[in-house]
């Protein structure tokens, strides 16, 4: 029995000793050129024929997917919601009191209201599923708006300056305040279903708030979902829903919103690409199947924070143990 303990004790200090690393990576300064290409490919969006207006990143854990959309958020308004991942501790693991492929150590955290609530759609099988989903992402610009008229003074400030304000607002640094703000959604969400009226609302607000509100070739808000594989992973009940997933439903929903004034971007650590981004050949939706519209393909090898390009090494500065320790690795992705 001690030596269980003993055993347990040591993997937790291991796993403080990971998680301190990889949150110390994260809160180094941002490097490297990925988010301009990211955001050249959002723009490139705007003019086409698309079925939706969405970008979707496959790329392996540790690439610095959240990271590169936090950098974006300081730049421009964005909501950022990760709906994978509920956090438990080693004895839990040890003892199998958890599914591991339900939960996880990953950063940053889950926003665990706005996850349980996209769970608990109807069937993907259900047409009613997709109106669940305009609900959510209606309440979520109503509640930005709520939002807005406390973050934000009458004075017009820059765009970006409201950038940073939404990214403060909603930084990894100050949970607690964003945890209420997605369980406002949630609870208001049944009771909203007008998109474009929340949004509209929301995009007034800011203009009246900003010297500077972009050009009409720009998204001026962005909505980043990461980890969405949980959305095309099958409940019990979308077993007899052929081709249609949640994420598929999801889709749908904002195919209905292709002309309003806001991009999507999906992230995922899965690579189950008929999941994720079908080709239009087997898409679950005929209407996503035209031919006429554009539908960009996933990035799979998007640049990473390039730490060693910024910070090269050079001789009497790191040594064989310094190299090979976690902070010094975790700047480079996820330490394994």
């Amino acid at each position: 029995m001690i030596e269980c303990v003993s055993f347990v004790l040591f993997l937790s200090s291991l796993f403080i000793i990971v998680e301190n690393a990889v949150i110390s990576a994260w809160n180094q300064e941002y490097h490297g050129n990925g988010h301009i290409v990211l955001l050249n490919v959002i723009d490139d969006l705007k003019p086409r024929p698309t079925y939706v207006k969405t970008i979707t990143i496959a790329q392996s854990s540790g690439t610095g997917k959240s990271k590169r959309l936090a950098w974006i958020a300081s730049s421009f308004p964005s909501v950022y919601v990760k709906i994978w991942g509920k956090m438990f501790s080693v004895c839990d693991m040890i003892c199998q009191r958890v599914d591991t492929n339900s939960y996880s150590t990953a950063f940053p955290l889950s926003d665990d209201s706005a996850r349980d609530y996209l769970l608990r759609a109807p069937s993907a099988n259900d047409d009613a599923c997709t109106g669940y989903f305009t609900n959510f992402i209606s309440s979520l610009f109503q509640q930005l708006h709520e939002e807005s008229m406390v973050l934000l003074s009458d004075t017009p400030q820059p765009y970006k300056s409201i950038a940073e304000k939404f990214h403060s607002f909603f930084s990894q640094k100050n949970p607690e305040p964003r945890a209420n703000f997605y369980q406002r959604v949630v609870n208001n969400a049944a009771a909203c279903g007008n998109v474009r009226e929340s949004l509209s609302q929301l995009e007034e607000r800011l203009k009246k708030c900003c010297t500077e509100w972009p050009t009409t070739k720009t998204f001026p808000i962005l909505i980043s979902l990461d980890e969405v594989h949980v959305l095309y992973e099958r409940r019990s009940l979308d077993q007899d829903t052929g081709e249609h997933t949640l994420y598929s439903r999801f889709s749908s929903a904002m195919s209905w919103l292709v002309d309003c004034n806001f991009a999507v971007i999906s992230m995922s650590t899965s690579s189950h690409f008929p999941s994720l981004a079908p080709s239009q050949v087997i898409a679950p939706s005929m209407r996503e199947r035209n031919e006429e519209l554009f539908r960009p393909a996933p990035f799979t090898e998007l640049p990473f924070d390039a730490h060693l390009i910024a910070n090269p090494l050079v001789p009497d500065k790191e040594k064989l143990a310094s190299v090979g320790s976690l902070e010094f690795t975790s700047r480079f992705g996820r330490p394994l």
